[in-house]
């Protein structure tokens, strides 16, 4: 991200804002990654359909 962004990411000072997460089934994994190797990095995630996906095991 930083080097597409040429913005430096620090943990603490920049949000990640990823909607609707259902359209890209990969975020998931990401989002993970965020929690384990980065939990000072403020992310967040929504989608409109995340629940029904998820149900339906579309992601």
């Amino acid at each position: 991200m930083q080097a597409y962004s040429r913005i430096p990411c620090v943990s603490g000072k920049i949000l990640l804002f990823f909607d609707e997460i259902q359209e890209c089934p990969n975020v998931l994994k990401y989002l993970r990654y965020f929690k384990e190797e980065l939990p000072l990095m403020h992310v967040i995630a929504t989608g409109s359909l995340l629940e029904f996906s998820l149900e339906k095991k579309i992601i």
